[in-house]
């Protein structure tokens, strides 16, 4: 049985289960083209809650097809349907990689350019079968020509033209098959590679096309975290074979290891029922030279049940399961497994090819699934269970659901509060009950009024309203304090004159019982009279303290005779010179909750073990009471953590408190004023926490997945504006030919492509402009396509101009550019063809803004305030970890007039914060400090994930 504790369900690195979903072939692409398409937009979405979506095998040029419509990666219709599919799973918080695929031999002409012959590492056929048009009709597969010694680099490039392709469709990053009998596998194995070039032969010649090609794709992506692999070692499909799988997969492990890929993942068996008895030799023995080698992950494959998943994390096997067809007819996997089922059975007929039926919509027989399958988290099926029986009130009452959100005001607000803001008000929400914002005000040594207010203002730019006023624990010193004598009464509360350093000694550890305090049976009369002084003020700090008689050999340590009260005799920001002592946070928290009526008190992992001690207070106040007080339900959750981060309140007060950042809002701080401060939106991050999911399972999460849902949101609203960042002049020599030179013209440019209703602005365009130094280069390299001396490049809604001169100061630095322009080019449209019918074409594309007509901006570069993934790790400092370079201002900018004051284009962003994209270099928005008379910008973030290639 599996249940919502299953590991499973729990994340893994950047993954938020290790329920993941093999690449499988459906054949929905539209054609002609092999265009990915809506249907497949929704298909993908509806399995977004996979901890990683490996797309369908993708062919990766137009002689790597082998079945009809699936859908490709070469061509840039492609690339925009498959930015669909991503679109929508991220916007479901779900991770997606690409599976780059040659099939090499198993292809028939009809579906190749010209009806050429497939291509191999051999001319042997492949003894399979594939279909070649929408009849879904099987044929022989074509005689294949074997690959020119020549020709193989060029099959090495197609997966690199195939990568970035997957990046600029907004993929995760790309797995490379090299399973199945498929073009990888057909050099790989010697029982089909019968090559006697530097390709064949020997097995360091087998591995050295996939080597190639996996060693091109990483660097293709910048980051080997991107990449990952499929095998099928033990496979025979398609007449494929090995004479020594284990030695030949185990090498290619290694080679993939060294290149520090993100997984293996391997093809065990295809029907567990009939598992190949060599597996258990192995695949260990490959995934150890995988991981030895600095490989990260191994993702087992091979007709699992959820058991035989749980089983194999358990035992180290693997770190997760890609699960294939139980994804097909249970789009919502993961919370099937929570529930331990019921499982959906697919209906082969539908597997390939045809529409919506057994794809987005499952039939079983003649009845169509239209139930609505809805993912529900731990916390959720456990409100839905209490409401169900009446555990609060009346079977069915929604509205009695009741919870909070219970910051201490010492500091401000960190994204991981953010998750349990979203949790507790998207609960009471749902439900249709209440949600209380009440604060722990028991530390007036720590606490200030300045908390309050940021506290109070970041949950407002949240969203995430509460229900009438705010609450303070002080509002309840007069009650707790008599519940607290009470307990003295009833001979299970004592004061304790012993020393804090005594009292620890007493506790004893996990491995040693605690012993009794010698205060412990002192009479109830003597602890009342004690507990009376410290009350008001007669006893000095940390002479004495109030603590529950529970079990001083209790195996939670948290039960071992626990500290209620303190003496602190410093005034509170709220009740003044009152009171001399405040309660213990394990003391407090449960009996506020009583008294607001919550009704579940959610909390994140680390108080778990205080449960048992939240559960014994309101035990003990209600024991020999005729009317109990309320008993919440204290419930626990996974916490939020991100890499490169330290969400320690005292590590965050230490960074600002010594100048190290500019206050709790500035932007390399992990504070959500912080956040707001950089440009981040309330719907960004609202997004990321729910993408990041509730669970019982503590996890890092990375950085780019919280970037990447803000880009998901500033994509489609910001507006786009021009901006110059490290600008160098461009002089149009020939801007006065036939006319004044001094002339200027406006053009019209589009203010968001990604929104319809965001229409044009006018920019102005004359002789001189600017444009970013870094897009000149007197002598560039092979694949640089910007401006250089005797290139063209087309500016950006502006004109095509081409370089003829530079000029350069007494130590070589450019200063300025001169170039001529083709008026036939205005708007950036291409020229007419001339009179053999050629059209001249450019492939660098530049922004610009006009010398005659611009602002000068400061702009703020921040990048991660830590460069290790976990500061303090290595040597117990968080500021040994501390990034040199995590602010960078350049006061040289260049930017649009328009960015100075707000235009009617602009949309109205519900915390005032104006926020746009400039062209080619991020998302950017106006900080606080910015005036008229000095433009102020913060970098959100750039266009593309910085973090993946810095890790």
């Amino acid at each position: 049985m599996t249940s919502p504790d299953s590991v499973l369900l729990s994340p893994i690195d950047s993954y938020a289960n290790r329920v993941w979903m093999a690449p499988l072939t459906r054949s929905r692409s539209s054609m002609p083209g092999n265009i990915p398409n809506e249907l497949m937009a929704t298909y993908y979405e509806q399995r977004a809650s996979s901890g990683l979506i490996i797309a369908e095998a993708t062919p990766i040029s137009p002689m790597a097809h082998g079945y009809y419509a699936t859908p490709g990666i070469h061509s840039d219709e492609q690339v925009a349907g498959w930015k669909l599919v991503t679109d929508r799973v991220h916007a479901k918080g779900g991770k997606i990689f690409l599976q780059l695929w040659h099939v090499g031999r198993v292809s028939h002409s009809a579906l190749l350019p010209d009806n050429q012959q497939p291509v191999s590492s051999t001319d042997v056929i492949s003894q399979s079968k594939t279909y070649i048009d929408h009849s879904m009709e099987r044929h022989d597969n074509t005689p294949p020509r074997a690959l020119e010694t020549d020709e193989i680099p060029g099959i090495v490039q197609e997966f690199v033209d195939a990568t970035h392709r997957a990046k600029a469709a907004g993929f995760d990053g790309v797995e490379i098959h090299g399973a199945n009998s498929y073009l990888l596998d057909q050099f790989t194995r010697d029982g089909v590679n019968n090559r006697t070039d530097q390709y064949g032969g020997s097995l360091e010649n087998r591995l050295r096309f996939p080597l190639m090609v996996a060693q091109a794709v990483v660097e293709a992506w910048d980051d080997p975290s991107g990449v990952g692999y499929r095998i099928s070692p033990l496979s025979e499909h398609k007449d494929v074979r090995d004479s020594d799988p284990e030695a030949t997969f185990s090498a290619l492990a290694q080679g993939l290891g060294e290149l520090k890929l993100e997984y293996l993942h391997a093809v065990e068996t295809w029907d567990r029922s009939e598992l190949d008895p060599r597996v258990e030799q192995v695949i260990p023995a490959i995934v150890k030279s995988f991981k030895d080698a600095g490989g990260k992950l191994y993702i087992g494959n091979g007709d699992y049940s959820p058991e035989q998943a749980e089983s194999a994390i358990n035992s180290g096997w693997c770190d997760a399961v890609a699960f294939g067809r139980p994804w097909i007819p249970n789009p919502d996997l993961p919370a099937r497994i929570a529930n331990d089922g019921p499982y959906r059975t697919p209906t082969p007929e539908t597997f390939y090819g045809g529409g919506p039926e057994g794809y987005t919509e499952y039939a079983t027989g003649a009845n169509a699934m239209t139930e609505a399958v809805e993912q529900r988290h731990f916390i959720q099926q456990i409100i839905d269970s209490d409401i169900e029986s009446g555990k609060w009130g009346m079977p069915g009452d929604r509205s009695v659901v009741t919870t909070r959100f219970p910051p201490e005001p010492n500091g401000y607000l960190h994204i991981g509060h953010a998750k349990a803001i979203f949790i507790c008000h998207g609960l009471a929400r749902e439900f249709g009950g209440r949600f209380n914002l009440r604060f722990d005000d028991t530390n007036p040594a720590a606490e200030e009024a300045e908390f309050v207010e940021s506290i109070t203002h970041d949950i407002h730019w949240l969203g995430a309203h509460w229900d009438g006023d705010v609450l303070f624990a002080s509002d309840y010193f007069d009650k707790m304090h008599g519940w607290a004598v009470d307990l003295i009464n009833k001979g299970l509360a004592y004061v304790d004159e012993s020393t804090p350093e005594q009292i620890r000694e007493m506790r004893g550890s996990t491995e040693v019982p605690g012993t009794n305090s010698p205060y412990r049976d002192r009479p109830i009369s003597e602890s009342l009279d004690l507990f009376d002084q410290m009350t008001h003020g007669k006893i000095e700090n940390g002479k004495m303290v109030l603590r529950a008689k529970i079990d001083m050999t209790h195996s939670n340590m948290n039960m071992r005779d626990p500290v209620m009260y303190r003496v602190v005799n410093t005034p509170h920001h709220r009740t003044g010179d009152k009171w001399h002592i405040y309660p213990m946070y394990d003391w407090a928290h449960g009996l506020e909750d009583s008294i607001e009526g919550v009704t579940h008190s959610l909390c994140t992992l680390e108080f778990e073990d205080h449960r048992p001690l939240y559960n014994w207070f309101i035990d003990a106040i209600n024991k020999d009471r005729d009317n109990p007080i309320h008993h919440p339900q204290q419930i626990e959750f996974s916490r939020l953590a991100i890499s490169y981060t330290n969400m320690s309140k005292r590590y965050m007060r230490q960074v600002v408190e010594e100048n190290i950042v500019m206050g709790w809002d500035d932007p390399r701080m992990i504070t959500l004023a912080g956040f707001r401060r950089r440009g981040f939106t309330p719907e960004s991050i609202h997004a990321f926490v729910t993408g990041v999911g509730v669970t019982k399972f503590n996890a890092m999460m990375d950085m780019g997945r919280l970037e990447g849902a803000l880009r998901d949101d500033l994509n489609k609203r910001a507006p786009r504006r021009m901006a110059v960042l490290d600008p160098i002049k461009l002089v149009i020599t020939n801007w006065g030919d036939g006319g004044d030179e001094s002339r200027v013209e406006m053009m019209d440019v589009i203010n968001n492509p990604e929104d319809d209703f965001a229409g044009t602005r006018q920019v102005p365009f004359g002789k001189e402009l600017w444009i970013e130094r870094e897009d000149f280069m007197i002598d560039p390299p092979k694949k640089f396509f910007r401006l250089g001396p005797g290139r063209e490049v087309r500016l950006r809604c502006g004109y095509w101009v081409k370089c003829h001169d530079y000029t350069q100061d007494s130590e070589g630095n450019i200063t300025e550019i001169h170039c001529t322009y083709d008026p036939n080019t205005r708007g950036g449209n291409n020229p007419p063809a001339d009179e053999e019918g050629n059209v001249r074409k450019v492939k660098g594309t530049l922004h610009w803004v006009y010398a005659g007509d611009c602002v000068d901006a400061e702009i703020r570069l921040f990048d991660r305030l830590y460069k290790a993934e976990k500061p303090g790790k290595a040597t117990g400092n968080h500021l040994d970890d501390l990034n040199e370079h995590s602010l960078e201002i350049s006061n040289r900018a260049k930017v649009e007039r328009s960015l100075l004051n707000k235009t009617p284009d602009e949309p109205e962003w519900s915390d005032g914060i104006r926020r746009f994209q400039f062209e080619r270099t991020g998302y950017f928005c106006i900080d606080r400090e910015s005036s008229d008379d000095k433009l102020v910008f913060n970098r959100t973030a750039t266009l593309r994930d910085s973090w993946a290639k810095q890790r």
